[in-house]
C-alpha cells in the first residue's frame, strides 16, 4: 500500500514540476516544500510564505492597493490548540490521526505533531492506550464498523489541560464511559464528553447536528438547553477577555495568531461606534471591541454559543457587559431584518464559502450614513468573489493584511477593511 502511495506521490510531483516549467515560473518564485509531501499541512513549513495561495494573495492585492500588504506568520510549532482526529486500528494498535490524502486510512499517530501544544500530544497517547480494548475501525473496514469513530481534543493554555470528546458511533455512551474510567486521575484532563453521532454515509460531520441529548459530560452531568457550565468549557483569554468554548462551539485552532487579527480590528473600529457582528461565534471578535464601541451586537446560528457568551459577560465589568448583546440567528436572518443599515461598523467572519447572498445584498443597499466593513476571511476564492461585488457596488478597499494560521499548509487568512461610499 505504501509502495503504491509513494509511486502516486512521485508521479504527482513529476507532473507538477512539468506544469511549473511550462508556466515559466522561475526558481525564486517556486514554493519551497518541506520534506514531508505526504502531509499537505506541513508541505510549506520550511517557509510558509512560499505557499502558492500566499503568492496568489500578493498578486491579487498588489494590483488593488497603493501599498503592498503584508502577510504575518507566527510560531511554526506548538500553535495548534484543537484537533479532531479519526480513530483507527492499524496492525493491532489504535491510532488517532488524520486521514492520508485521498483515503479514509490513518497511517500515523498524531501524537508526535510539532504543531500541537505539547499537552495535546500527551493526551493523544493516553487516549490511544485507553481505546485499546474498544471496538475501533480498522483501515478499510466496512462503513459503520466500530464503536468509536473520532476523538476531539481542545487545549486550555491557561491551565495546560486538555478537554477530550469521544465520538461514539451509536446512541450508547458506554464505550466513552470506559475510556473515561481509564483516564481517571490524569493531571492533564480538563473535562471529558461522549458525543453520540452514528456514522452515516449521508453526513460526514465529525460532530453531529443533534441536540443537547447527544452530548454527555462524563463521569456525570448534562448539557441541557445547549448550555455547558463554566467548568465544562475551555477558557481562553489571549487578549485579556475571558472567552468560553463549549465542545460544540467553533474555536480557532491557532488562537494566538488569530488574536493578532483581533488586535488589528480593534484599531480599525472608531470610538463610540455601533458594531454589528455576523458569524460571531462566542463573540470571539466582538467582545474585544467593547472598550471602543458604544455597543456590540453579535449573532451566530450555533445554539451552543449563547450560554458561552453569558459566561463571558459574567466576567466583564458591568458597564462593558451592558454594551454586548447576543442572538442565536443565522447571518441571513439578521441581514434581511435590516440590522446592517444602522450600524457604523459591520464585522463578518464567515465560513470558507464566504458571505451568504442576503448579507451581500444588505451591504449593497444604501444606508443612512457611510459604514465601515471589517471582513475576516478564511476562504480566499470566496473573498475575491465578495470583494468584486462590494467594490463594484458601494465599497472601497482601504487596507488588507494576511495571516498564516496554519503554518505549512496552503492557506491564508485575510483581514480586509472597507469603507462605504468610495
Amino acid at each position: 500500500m505504501s509502495s503504491m502511495r509513494d509511486k502516486v506521490a512521485a508521479l504527482s510531483a513529476k507532473l507538477s514540476g512539468k506544469k511549473k516549467k511550462r508556466g515559466g515560473g522561475d526558481a525564486s518564485s517556486t514554493a519551497k516544500r518541506s520534506k514531508s509531501d505526504a502531509d499537505p499541512s506541513a508541505r510549506y513549513l520550511a517557509n510558509p510564505l512560499t505557499a502558492p495561495i500566499v503568492q496568489r494573495w500578493h498578486a491579487y492585492f498588489r494590483s488593488r492597493l497603493a501599498t503592498p500588504p503584508r502577510v504575518f506568520v507566527g510560531p511554526k510549532t506548538g500553535w495548534r490548540g484543537v484537533a479532531k482526529l479519526a480513530a483507527r486500528r492499524v496492525n493491532g494498535r489504535v491510532l488517532l490521526g488524520l486521514f492520508a490524502p485521498g483515503t479514509h486510512d490513518v497511517v500515523t499517530s498524531a501524537s508526535t505533531s510539532a504543531a500541537h501544544a505539547p499537552a495535546l500530544n500527551t493526551a493523544i497517547k493516553a487516549v490511544e492506550a485507553a481505546l485499546a480494548e474498544e471496538r475501533i475501525y480498522a483501515n478499510g473496514a466496512a462503513e459503520g464498523d466500530g464503536s468509536v469513530s473520532y476523538v476531539g481534543l481542545a487545549h486550555e493554555s491557561t491551565t495546560d489541560r486538555v478537554q477530550v470528546v469521544v465520538v461514539v458511533n451509536g446512541d450508547d455512551a458506554a464505550p466513552a464511559r470506559r475510556v473515561r474510567a481509564r483516564l481517571e486521575g490524569r493531571g492533564w484532563l480538563h473535562s471529558f464528553f461522549a458525543h453520540l453521532n452514528p456514522v452515516s454515509r449521508h453526513d460526514n460531520a465529525i460532530y453531529g447536528r443533534g441536540g443537547p441529548e447527544t452530548w454527555r459530560p462524563l463521569p456525570q452531568g448534562t448539557c441541557a438547553n445547549f448550555a455547558c457550565t463554566a467548568g465544562q468549557c475551555v477558557q481562553e483569554a489571549p487578549l485579556g477577555v475571558g472567552l468560553f468554548f463549549a465542545p460544540a462551539c467553533f474555536r480557532q485552532a491557532n488562537l494566538a495568531q488569530f488574536a493578532e487579527i483581533v488586535r488589528a480590528i480593534q484599531k480599525a473600529v472608531p470610538k463610540n461606534a455601533r458594531v454589528v457582528e455576523l458569524y460571531g461565534g462566542v463573540a470571539t471578535i466582538g467582545a474585544h471591541l467593547l472598550e471602543r464601541a458604544a455597543r456590540v451586537r453579535c449573532s451566530d446560528e450555533n445554539p451552543w454559543n449563547a450560554a458561552c457568551v453569558d459566561l463571558l459577560k459574567q466576567g466583564l465589568d458591568e458597564a462593558l457587559a451592558e454594551k454586548l448583546s447576543y442572538e442565536t440567528a443565522p447571518a441571513a436572518v439578521v441581514a434581511r431584518r435590516g440590522d446592517l443599515a444602522h450600524a457604523d461598523v459591520i464585522v463578518v467572519d464567515p465560513p470558507r464559502k464566504g458571505l451568504c447572498a442576503d448579507v451581500l445584498k444588505a451591504l449593497l443597499r444604501p444606508a443612512p450614513k457611510p459604514r465601515k466593513l471589517v471582513y475576516v476571511s478564511c476562504g480566499f476564492d470566496a473573498l475575491q468573489r465578495d470583494l468584486a461585488a462590494l467594490v463594484a457596488g458601494r465599497w472601497r478597499l482601504d487596507r488588507v493584511e494576511g495571516h498564516v494560521l496554519f503554518p505549512g499548509a496552503d492557506h491564508v487568512e485575510t483581514l480586509a477593511v472597507l469603507d462605504e461610499g468610495g
